[in-house]
């Protein structure tokens, strides 16, 4: 199977594949920190983020952002002793849509706003990976990117609220983060 969907990929011409953008355009990772509201505490985060931002007239591009952060409300990982198990941090993998008003020029400022939803991972406290818990996670929020003129290199801000959606022992979260932002885009200069 793997062959054979090597032998496609081979075959087909490279004009599709500059055409449909298959591979992420745009990276960034950030730091930041994580207000959990179910636990009262507040946590460093470690994001990294791809997404398919390629021309500067797409109002929407497709994003999908990786995350470890929080610390896991199990009991194991409330102690503050050294006995905690290294399972204790929390994490997220979501997907979703970045929209932001089309750019009049290469550099500056511009809001954005994004909807993602995706699965959250909390850490058991136990060294067996069979009772990391998986639940269904939303988040919204928004911000601002700053880009330099004729760079590829930028600087995300942002303010996030994510629902983790866990029956009666779901979270609320307020994530704020600085992402470090590098790709290159096809900036077409307006007149005047």
């Amino acid at each position: 199977m793997a062959s054979l969907a090597a032998t496609l990929l081979w075959l087909w011409p490279s004009t599709v594949f500059a055409q449909a953008y298959p591979i992420p355009f745009e990276a960034a990772v950030g730091l930041g920190v994580l207000n959990d509201h179910s636990l009262s505490q507040w946590a460093p985060t470690l994001v990294g983020a791809f997404s398919w931002d390629y021309d500067e007239n797409w109002w929407a591009v497709l994003v999908v952002e990786g995350e470890f952060s929080a610390t896991s409300e199990a009991e194991p990982c409330q102690r503050s002793s050294g006995d905690a198990s290294a399972n204790c941090v929390d994490a997220a993998v979501l997907g979703g849509l970045r929209f932001r008003q089309t750019p009049h020029a290469s550099s500056g400022m511009r809001p954005f706003a994004h909807v993602l939803l995706g699965n959250y991972w909390k850490g058991s406290g136990t060294d067996e990976q069979e009772f990391i818990s998986d639940h269904f996670a939303t988040q919204v929020g928004g911000g601002v990117e700053i880009r330099w003129a004729e760079s590829i290199q930028g600087v995300r801000m942002s303010v996030d609220f994510r629902r983790v959606f866990a029956g009666d022992r779901g979270r609320n979260q307020v994530r704020f983060l600085c992402a470090y932002v590098i790709g290159p885009r096809r900036f077409t200069r307006r007149p005047g």
